[in-house]
């Protein structure tokens, strides 16, 4: 972690605790694993669960009527929060399920994880190139490949071994055993403490008044501590 991050951490956590938000730390695990293990255990416990992020590798996470990505909307000022469901994901991927995504991107590329993907193959084309593979997936597409047009099957065919291996880099993990650190962060609501948010963003040299507006606009109020029933 680069050391002016490490320095802001600890406020980051403050400023999360004064927002009424329960942190949930492990250990040796990228936050990506403990959010996709964390989504999939409270949607078996038969509850809605919602990631706010604007990080597009969670929409691998979709499921229909469990898991939601909420984003936040910066460019208008009527709306303050967009909801992507899995069925918008197969609207924008030619009918792919959300568990696809990590195939897709293997064949696109993502800067981010350093994955270069296949030359000639962007976002439009690598879901419609899944799209037509039997099981709609890598190995299907890759066992077809001679059926392809020349140009992506001179491209595909060199990168046919490491392709998967990119889908695995992409893949978020959804089976850490959070045991006790899931109960703890599921057992409490905390309350907002608006004052310790003004006094945080004070000393940072910032403004929460967007904070504020924020969230107003997801009906969020200042609340008491309480204690949440949690079913086993």
């Amino acid at each position: 972690m680069p050391e002016d991050l490490k320095q802001i951490v600890p406020q980051l956590k403050a400023a999360s605790f004064a927002l009424g938000a329960n942190l949930l730390e492990l250990g040796g695990f990228e936050a990506d694993d403990v959010i996709g293990s964390l989504a999939t255990q409270v949607r078996d416990r038969g509850e809605k669960m919602y990631i706010v992020s604007n990080d597009k590798d969670f929409q691998q996470l979709l499921e229909d009527d469990k898991i939601f990505l909420l984003k936040p909307v910066f460019n208008s000022k009527d709306k303050r929060w967009s909801t992507m469901t899995a069925e918008d994901f197969r609207e924008s991927n030619h009918g792919l399920d959300p568990c696809k995504y990590p195939d897709i991107q293997a064949l696109t590329g993502d800067a981010v994880d350093n994955v270069p993907g296949v030359k000639g193959i962007g976002q439009r084309i690598a879901p419609f190139l899944l799209s037509k593979s039997a099981n709609k997936d890598l190995e299907s597409l890759l066992a077809d490949v001679d059926i392809l047009d020349e140009k992506y099957k001179r491209e595909l065919k060199p990168k046919a071994e490491i392709l998967p291996q990119m889908r695995t880099v992409l893949t978020i993990r959804r089976d850490i055993n959070l045991g006790m650190a899931l109960w703890l962060a599921l057992r409490y609501r905390r309350k907002i403490n608006i004052k310790e948010v003004d006094r945080i963003f004070g000393r940072l040299g910032g403004d929460s008044s967007s904070v504020r507006e924020q969230l107003s606009s997801i009906g969020f109020k200042e609340a008491t501590y309480q204690k949440v029933k949690i079913k086993y």
